[in-house]
């Protein structure tokens, strides 16, 4: 529950989306039960599609978890939100985030966890820095047997703009993040989230038993129960 300084009461549900108020709207949020993570999402096809499924809720997880997307690059709203919510939870409740593999979808993640040059200067309150980098990454291509063939190149743009990012961030970009990019510069090799349709797994007795249902899910019910078994 969310609850605004106009006094509205914004109700979350697993299956249903709700508009992210600004920031400094926000009086308190409060919890019927705590989550057991966040998931950010890249794109708002896949964050429906995890409503539609009530993913939040799954109950092979142990946990509920609440979703968020920012339809892209994200807002202000978005951000801050992400903020708050790593500000205020416990820390072994994770900030998770999901996109693209890809420069851009790497950018994004980027943005939440370390912020952007346009708004450096409110760095403070738009970033979240225990941000994880739950997927997609390259390193899940073998794993969750991609064929290597569904994979899209990289264009010129796109390895002179990851050039450019691991000149950029520095010390401030996570080392296995690094490691993910310069991989993608190396291998000249991209995927979309939507790449998981094609996937077949390799570990995890959590997708066999969630194997009927979209690819997408049972790739989160194993990623997001790994990082819970750690945290």
């Amino acid at each position: 529950m969310i609850k605004l300084l106009s006094g509205t009461v914004l109700n979350l549900s697993s299956r249903e989306s709700t508009l992210i108020p600004p920031t400094d709207e926000i009086v308190h949020l409060r919890w019927k039960e705590e989550p057991g993570y966040i998931l950010v999402v890249e794109k708002e096809a896949i964050f429906q599609t995890l409503c539609h499924s009530a993913f939040a809720d799954n109950s092979l997880l142990g946990k509920k978890g609440v979703i968020i997307t920012g339809k892209g690059q994200p807002d202000i709203a978005t951000r801050g939100l992400v903020h708050l919510l790593s500000q205020e939870l416990p820390l072994r409740i994770p900030i998770l985030l999901l996109v693209d593999a890809d420069v851009y979808g790497l950018e994004i993640a980027s943005v939440y966890k370390c912020g952007s040059i346009k708004m450096r200067h409110e760095s403070h309150s738009l970033t979240s820095e225990r941000a994880m980098w739950l997927g997609l990454k390259h390193s899940d291509f073998r794993r969750f047997h991609i064929d290597p063939d569904s994979l899209l190149h990289i264009s010129n743009m796109d390895y002179r703009k990851a050039l450019h990012m691991l000149s950029r961030l520095g010390d401030r970009f996570p080392s296995d993040w690094k490691d993910e990019l310069t991989r993608l510069v190396l291998m000249r090799r991209k995927a979309e989230i939507e790449i998981l349709s094609q996937a077949s797994p390799t570990t995890g007795c959590l997708w066999d038993t969630a194997r009927s249902g979209p690819a997408l899910i049972p790739y989160l019910l194993v990623k997001i129960s790994e990082v819970l078994t750690v945290m």
